[in-house]
């Protein structure tokens, strides 16, 4: 058995879990999907249409790209509760930006 301890500068990294992997079209489909979601609504806001819809469209662009940064940089689920607490500050933040509310 290996020692579990890491030298100083070293980390320490886990193993990607074994689990099921979509097919390459469904995951480029998907990407399109989410990346389309987020070009909609900045154009929303962008073009002014009323609040109601660009609320809308930029709290589901949000939680569709906190989601998928959670799921390519959350290793636990302390790491990946963490992520998304800052993907969801970062993205408020920016959005506040874009609607000049700061």
């Amino acid at each position: 058995m290996a020692d579990q301890h890491a030298a100083p500068g070293e980390t320490l990294t886990a193993a990607a879990p074994a689990g099921r992997h979509r097919a390459a079209g469904a995951t480029t489909t998907l990407l399109i999907g989410h990346a389309a979601l987020v070009v909609v609504a900045a154009l929303t806001v962008w073009a002014g249409a009323p609040v109601w819809l660009t609320t809308v469209l930029a709290v589901a662009a949000t939680a569709v790209v906190t989601e998928r940064v959670v799921r390519h940089r959350g290793r636990g689920l302390l790491d990946a509760s963490l992520v998304g607490c800052g993907m969801v500050v970062v993205t408020t933040v920016l959005l506040g930006l874009a609607l000049d509310l700061t």
